[in-house]
């Protein structure tokens, strides 16, 4: 009797943790999309991935990896030539 009361006491206090914590988390999404609407510049960190846009590829981002990397590389060669 006692195990079966506790089971069901756990299972309310959790069922209401959920509860709250969606509530929360709806709060904090519908903040995050009125912030963005509000700020829809492409330098605003929270525009710059939405949910549900595809990630980027694996061969994208070797491309933007090597394309830095010469950046960089010509710059520390600019540096050594001052």
């Amino acid at each position: 009797r006692r195990d079966a009361r506790r089971v069901a006491e756990t299972k309310r206090a959790t069922e209401a943790l959920a509860k709250k914590y969606d509530a929360k988390f709806e709060k904090l999404r519908e903040s995050l999309d009125a912030f963005r609407r509000a700020y829809p510049a492409p330098s605003n960190p929270a525009n710059v991935l939405e949910p549900g846009a595809p990630a980027p590829s694996l061969d994208d981002l070797e491309r933007d990896a090597r394309e830095l990397r010469a950046q960089l590389a010509a710059e520390r060669d600019l540096g050594r030539k001052r």
